[in-house]
């Protein structure tokens, strides 16, 4: 068996707060509001005249054409935790990103929790291991497609896919039962892609 080991020492901190995440359902962002732009009636204005809200100043939106356009399934690599290849299936009604690891650990080091886990990122291969260890990053409780929900450990590790590459969360998880090793959720897309569900590996395989 070929086996591998990776340590990642990043600055990639969040609090363990047990903070509660929803793998399938609804968007719980706190700025989801359906009349962010809507009328209203000032009960001090005795005209009565029409106001209107001016929408809080955030981050732009990246333009469409500025975006990645991706298939239902896509080849990224994971290259802290020394994953290449790998493929996955994208996922806009998961919210979180989710891979297929064994053996999970926890750990300390240096009084700082850590997770070993083990992962076989060639599914035609499995004799190959990859062992890796890498600060926890949060720890949730996570619904997922059958309606069940579990406690997971959550990761930050950098994402490559396509010629870009950024940051993402992804949890820790049993996908044994599912064909590919890596869901790739909205939270990960990070407004970075766009998705044609129709087509598959538009980036290359």
């Amino acid at each position: 068996m070929t086996a591998r080991m990776f340590t990642v020492c990043n600055n990639h901190k969040a609090p363990l707060n047990g903070r509660a995440g929803i793998e399938y359902g609804t968007n719980n962002s706190p700025n989801n509001s359906p009349n962010n732009n809507s009328s209203i009636n000032d009960n001090n204005n005795p005209a009565g005249h029409t106001m209107t809200k001016t929408p809080t100043q955030g981050a732009t939106p990246a333009a469409p054409e500025s975006k990645m356009i991706i298939g239902s399934l896509e080849t990224c690599n994971l290259p802290e935790l020394g994953i290449n290849n790998l493929e996955i299936r994208v996922d806009t009604g998961a919210q979180t990103s989710s891979l297929h690891v064994d053996s999970i650990t926890r750990l300390k080091q240096n009084g700082k929790p850590f997770v070993q886990f083990d992962i076989h990122p060639d599914i035609y291969n499995i004799d190959e291991l990859v062992t890796c260890c890498t600060p926890i990053c949060d720890i949730r409780r996570i619904k997922s497609s059958n309606g069940e929900s579990q406690e997971r450990y959550v990761i930050k590790t950098l994402l490559e896919l396509g010629e870009q590459s950024w940051p993402i969360e992804i949890t820790l998880t049993d996908r044994s039962d599912m064909s590919y090793l890596m869901l790739f959720g909205r939270e990960g897309m990070s407004n970075k892609v766009l998705v044609d569900p129709s087509q598959t590996f538009m980036l290359g395989s």
